[in-house]
């Protein structure tokens, strides 16, 4: 009796995991024709687009990753925090050069890596520089990488600004090279005070590529270096051409929290203007189009050979508009 009630219970156990076993396959193949089908609307998914999305599983597994999210949830001072030793090394590694020392709680910071890249925007980082002169701000200038750097040389510049907030400058202006400060006499107290009363840490722009890094005004705080510090940890793609922005942009898809840490500017050329020149190039919204008396003329999108021209071309038309007194002043 037992043993007739035994096998009956075995044979129920068989058939029930041969049944478990018939879903599963048919449901492995309905993933597969799913996946097929993926592909064959996909036909640019490569090795490379697979890498990036394994990348970014990989990078929402990671403990460090959690932690920076979490601190940005909650905005708290960090007590004793224990960074990861690369996040500290690639802090370290950058050296930059201090041109403007100012009794400031402002710095205005940018990088121009390479010597015959740095001539050719020469007239932005003149400019740059003597607008923090004229207005009583710091001017920091990161030219050279680490000789270990694993990295493009645009990703220095969240290195740059991590730095600057570690020793504890209270806001940064950190522009791109080829961005040409076009007013001198611009408020940028102002920016900052609208930044603070948000509670955000960056205050950017957006145009029809998306958010835009190459003027970033950024508030100290401890959100703010956690948003940082989670910019670099995105490593899944680091030869993006779009560089950190792309890192921010995968970020803010991605994460809630990111998304409120960032204050958009929703008028570009209030701090963000593009010469006209740039839709040679690519897509420029009549909107972002940079005018007399704008704050900046950002080259973004612009390349070699003819960044040179268009730089020292817009140099001098900003020199004979201003004049002798208050024109950007030359240095030989």
């Amino acid at each position: 009796m037992i043993e007739t009630a035994l096998a009956a219970l075995t044979v129920l156990i068989l058939s029930a995991i041969l049944v478990a076993l018939v879903v599963l396959i048919r449901n492995v193949r309905g993933q597969t024709r799913k996946i097929v089908r993926a592909l064959d609307d996909q036909p640019r998914l490569n090795l490379k687009t697979l890498e990036v999305l394994l990348g970014k599983h990989d990078f929402r597994q990671r403990r460090v990753v959690g932690d920076r999210l979490n601190l940005l949830r909650e905005a708290v001072d960090q007590n004793n925090d224990s960074k990861a030793y690369y996040l500290e090394r690639m802090v370290d590694a950058r050296k930059p050069t201090v041109l403007v020392t100012a009794n400031s709680s402002i710095v205005v910071c940018s990088l121009a890596i390479g010597a015959e890249y740095a001539e050719v925007v020469k007239p932005c980082l003149r400019s740059q520089e003597e607008f923090a002169r004229r207005n009583g701000f710091g001017y920091v200038l990161l030219s050279e990488q680490p000789t270990y750097s694993d990295r493009p040389a645009p990703w220095s510049k969240i290195a740059l600004v991590s730095k600057l907030l570690r020793q504890e400058v209270e806001h940064v202006l950190c522009i791109d090279a080829d961005a040409m400060v076009t007013d001198q006499t611009f408020d940028m107290q102002n920016i900052f005070r609208e930044l603070d009363i948000s509670g955000k840490s960056i205050f950017l722009t957006e145009d029809e590529a998306g958010i835009n890094c190459g003027v970033m005004f950024i508030r100290n705080s401890a959100a703010t270096r956690a948003l940082l510090e989670l910019i670099w940890l995105v490593d899944f793609d680091i030869a993006n051409l779009l560089w950190e922005q792309f890192a921010l942009k995968a970020l803010m898809d991605e994460y809630p929290e990111v998304r409120n840490a960032v204050l958009i500017e929703p008028n570009p050329k209030r701090f963000n203007s593009f010469p006209i020149e740039r839709r040679l190039f690519q897509k420029t919204d009549s909107r972002n189009i940079w005018s007399s008396g704008d704050f900046i003329c950002h080259f973004s999108g612009i390349r070699p050979p003819y960044l040179a021209d268009f730089i020292a071309s817009y140099d001098r038309s900003v020199n004979r508009v201003a004049g002798t007194t208050d024109g950007i002043e030359k240095t030989a």
